[in-house]
Parts: structure tokens; sequence; C-alpha cells
């Protein structure tokens, strides 16, 4: 089976933390004998005038490279920041679309794997029906949950899952929001994120290198949350929160992203610098360190699908507190942590105390964190493997145009 991903969700050598779910599933998918995947992670485009940081970066990502054995090429497409959303999905499909059906033929690929409802979404749909191939797409979080509540888009992020050969929802609540949205419930498989326990695991070496960076004391309680620097994952919250809580325990956000200088400011304002540090980004392969170091983890978001970094910590061992926003009901057990209302501090300050007194009192242990945690990646590439398979499946019981079309396609 030979299969194309599309997605600018990808991570590439800019930004090498970006999405790397998605690139951990293909990694896993790549595994599995007779599978070949390519990946086109489209990037944008933009004028040399001032634009923000972020986009002037991903100017020097490379046309081409390859990850873990993975091609991936980077075709570029034009956007303008934050307005022109209902343009994205034409966008794309403009910028890409020779490039992918070169790849079709070139590759004979079977399937169109693409991720995020809209616009990556939209966009593969609609070069799948040109090229007469089935299109697979990935609901992830805010594509469902956010996206379709700007009127001008909705329509589209409709047609894109309508136009979809089958859907894969990475939690329940992904799945339930795709049928609210118009979904066949038959086209759609949940199939959740899986963890490297290999690498993934309680590292004490780890834990107090973080600690001795940090400065931190013997018997200092420490609260990690890892995500982008963006309103979506509730830092915001998370510093008022600490504000209200008294000591000695200490805080550290680790990420990257264009609220820094908000965060900071926020920081500044409520007089507790000396208690919480923003520590930038790190490697993926470094983020055990941190979670190892937390005695309690903290995933304060507005908005999530199946989030990555809160498997991460429950596999390391970290007992977690996270609000309850897309799968992360199905995720925490009440032997490992808490699930309280989104944007709700109060719960916030209530639930960090309790977490951290339940950590202090044996409660909470870290077997009992990492015992919240079983599926691989491994079991997500067989159970995504079977979907692509139903997809070719019923792509192929469609009308017989289609199969011209593919036969075109391929042959040029």
């Amino acid at each position: 089976m030979n299969v194309l991903s599309f997605t600018r969700l990808w991570p590439n050598a800019v930004e090498p933390t970006l999405a790397i779910f998605n690139e951990h599933r293909a990694r896993a998918l790549a595994a599995v004998p007779g599978y070949r995947g390519h990946t086109v992670a489209p990037v944008p485009w933009f004028p040399r005038v001032p634009f923000p940081r972020r986009y002037a970066q991903l100017a020097r990502v490379p046309a081409h490279e390859t990850r873990f054995g993975i091609p991936v090429d980077h075709p570029r497409y034009p956007v303008i920041p934050k307005i022109g959303l209902r343009l994205h999905g034409a966008g794309l499909v403009a910028a890409t679309f020779r490039h992918v059906a070169e790849i079709v033929a070139r590759e004979r690929i079977d399937i169109l794997d693409a991720h995020y409802v809209y616009a990556d979404g939209w966009a593969a749909v609609e070069m799948g029906r040109r090229l007469g191939i089935p299109t697979v797409i990935t609901a992830c979080g805010s594509d469902v949950y956010t996206t379709p509540k700007t009127a001008s888009v909705r329509p589209l992020v409709k047609q894109a899952i309508a136009g979809a050969t089958m859907l894969i929802a990475v939690g329940e609540p992904l799945a339930a929001g795709l049928r609210e949205l118009g979904a066949d419930p038959a086209k759609i498989r949940v199939i959740p994120y899986g963890i490297d326990a290999g690498r993934f695991a309680p590292d004490l070496a780890g834990r107090a290198a973080v600690r001795a960076r940090l400065g931190l004391a013997d018997g200092v309680p420490l609260v990690v949350s890892v995500g982008r620097l963006h309103p979506v994952k509730g830092h915001d919250l998370l510093i008022d929160a600490i504000a209200r809580l008294p000591g000695p325990a200490h805080f550290a956000v680790v990420g990257e992203g264009a609220e820094r200088a908000k965060l900071e400011d926020r920081i500044r304002r409520r007089g507790i610098g000396d208690r919480i540090t923003l520590a930038g980004n790190f490697p993926n392969d470094q983020l055990a360190a941190w979670y190892s170091a937390a005695d309690l983890f903290c995933l304060p978001s507005r908005a999530e699908g199946h989030p990555n970094a809160l498997l991460e910590a429950l596999a390391c061992g970290a007992p977690s507190i996270a609000t309850a926003v897309g799968a992360v009901p199905t995720m925490i057990r009440p032997s490992c942590g808490l699930v309280i209302p989104p944007e709700d501090v109060d719960a916030l300050v209530h639930a960090i105390q309790a977490g951290l007194a339940a950590v202090r009192d044996g409660l909470w242990s870290r077997e009992a964190a990492r015992a919240c945690v079983e599926r691989s990646w491994s079991d997500v590439a067989t159970e995504t493997i079977a979907v692509f398979e139903e997809a070719r499946e019923r792509f192929a019981a469609q009308p017989a145009s289609n199969s011209r079309a593919y036969a075109t396609a391929t042959s040029t």
C-alpha cells in the first residue's frame, strides 16, 4: 500500500516538534511490511514584507527533506496571516495540485491521507476527486471544535467531511463532533494516539538534571505544563492560578510561541516571576526528563483532541491535572489525576492543591500514572492500515468513473 500524507501539520527542520504525533504515526506505519509512505507538508509563502516572526522563520524550511526514512516535500502556498481563511483550501489546491499529481503518477498512490479537516482535508478531498483516489481525513481537535464556528468556513468543513472516503477521529468526542457536522457514522473510526513507551518512561537522571537546571532545592514540588504558547493551551489561566497559590511549588512551562511576550507581561503583573519558568522548546526526545521531573503535570487547555503531551506525561509517571476537553476525560483515571472544567481558575487552584497533596501523601503514584497508558504507536498503525484498506474497498465499490480517473492519473 502506497500512501501520500497531506498536511501542514508536520515537523520540519525549522519546527522539529510541530504536530510530532503525525510523524510518530507515520513512522509506525512505515514499519508495517508492504507499506510505503510519502508526505507533502506545505508551508506558507509570502512576499518580503514585515510579517509575524513565525512566517519569516518558515521561509527557511527546505523544499525537501527525509525524516526517519520518510520523504517529505514542502511546497509553498500563498497565505495572508490572520485573514482569508475561506481561501486557504483553494490556495492549497492551486499551489500543490501539480506536485501531488506527479507523486501520485510516479508512486502509484493508493490513499490520500490528510490531517486536519480544513483546510488540509478539504484540499485533499478535492485533489483526490480530480485524481480518482480515496481520501482519509484524520480529525485532530480544533478542526472540529473551533474552525466550524467561523460562519464562512463551516460549509467547507462540512464539504470535506462529506467528501472524505473515511474519517478517523483521535477520540470519541471528536467522532461525536464529526457526526454533529453531518458525517456519515458508518465511515468514522476512532483511533486514539499511542505512545512510545521506550522513549517516554520514568527517567531519574533526567529528573535530577531538570531540577538542577531550575535550581530547585530538595523537597520543592515541581508542576510542569507542556504545550505551545498559544491561547488555546490556557497558560494564562495557569499564571492566574499560581498567583493565588501558596508556595513553595515551582511551575515550568515547556514550549514556545507567539504568546510569550504576553505571558511574560502577565507573570510580571502577577508578581510571580520567581515561581514560574517559561523554559522554551525542547526536542521531543528530551521531554521525558521534564515529565519525569514533574511531581504534577498540568494541562489547562481550552480545547484539545487527544493530547499527546498528556499521554507522554502519564507514561513517564507524572500524575496529571487536565481540563475536560476533547478525549481528556477518557485518559485520566482517579488513581492518577483529576479532570476539571475548562477556563475555571478556581477549579485549577483547588486541583493543583489537591494534586500536590495526593502526591505528597502517596495517594497518587508514578506507577499508577504509567498504568493509565496502554496503547502503542504500533497499535495505532495496525488500526490505521485497516481504515486505509476499508477506504480502498469503499472507493472501489463506487462508480467505475473513479477507476478510469485513477488509471488516467497514474499512467501519465
